[in-house]
């Protein structure tokens, strides 16, 4: 295990653009998830698109203090959570 968070390990290996551009991914995408819960209508669908948001969040806040962000226990939530806003929104329209 590396001796640093995800900030100082990627401000040394991609520098303070490409960090900046890996938080700018992360940013929209908790903002497109957060966004997108507060518009589904159906019940269980905002039970399971909020469930997937916290569970994307906490991955994001765990990895504050790690450094494991190549690795599928990182991205596996976040793409979850993605999907189930994209399953909410494609029965909402039916």
């Amino acid at each position: 295990m590396d001796a640093h968070g995800v900030v100082q390990k990627l401000l040394v290996e991609v520098g303070l653009i490409g960090a900046a551009a890996f938080f700018l991914l992360l940013g929209s995408i908790v903002y497109h998830l957060v966004v997108s819960s507060r518009f589904t209508r159906s019940v269980p669908f905002q039970h399971m698109v909020v469930a997937s948001l916290v569970a994307a969040l906490g991955i994001i806040t765990f990895e504050f203090f790690h450094t494991y962000y190549f690795i599928s226990t990182m991205w596996l939530p976040i793409g979850i959570a993605l999907a189930s806003i994209r399953l909410a929104k494609m029965y909402a329209n039916r």
